[in-house]
């Protein structure tokens, strides 16, 4: 009998530990729970990757700042990374992207919420439309009040809500 009660409450424990975010295959607490990431891919008129330190004119991590204002009107910043290029599949994705998937967080929290991005001397602000049905899913980016292309080949089945940026 003691068995028997060891693995229901093991078998229990294990079923509230499993974790659902957004995604229809749920992974189990033992798995690290990550969230989706805004990716923005920023080019210049050319096309030139704006991210990538070996072109001319690119932006360094240090010239990025990522923030939002609070209540009292001060800057809080939003964490982000830069990401080199990538293979997918048998393809290359031959473009720097930077990630925030606090952004996204803050985005679910306050729908209303504008972001700015800076880089260098240029500001950008971010607003981001989310599917009513999937929390961390992003419709609509808008940078500026204008809406900006999102990535729907075959690379948003690897990264999902990438947006391209142009800084003309």
């Amino acid at each position: 009998m003691k068995k028997f009660l060891f693995a229901l409450t093991f078998i229990f424990a294990i079923n509230l530990a499993c974790k659902k975010i957004d995604d229809p295959n749920p992974i189990c607490a033992c798995s690290p729970v990550q969230l989706p990431t805004l990716t923005l891919v920023l080019k210049d008129a050319n096309q030139l990757d704006l991210l990538n330190p070996n072109n001319q004119g690119a932006y360094l991590s240090k010239d990025i700042k990522l923030f939002y204002l609070d209540a009292t009107q001060a800057e809080k910043n939003v964490n982000f990374y830069l990401r080199t290029p990538f293979s997918y599949g048998s393809k290359m994705f031959n473009f720097y992207q930077l990630h925030s998937s606090d952004i996204l967080k803050m985005a679910a929290e306050n729908s209303t919420q504008v972001f700015t991005l800076q880089v260098g001397a240029k500001q950008f602000k971010l607003k981001l439309t989310l599917d009513d049905k999937l929390k961390y899913k992003v419709n609509q980016l808008w940078v500026n009040d204008v809406s900006v292309p999102m990535e729907t080949g075959e690379v948003s089945s690897f990264v999902p809500n990438m947006f391209y940026i142009s800084t003309q």
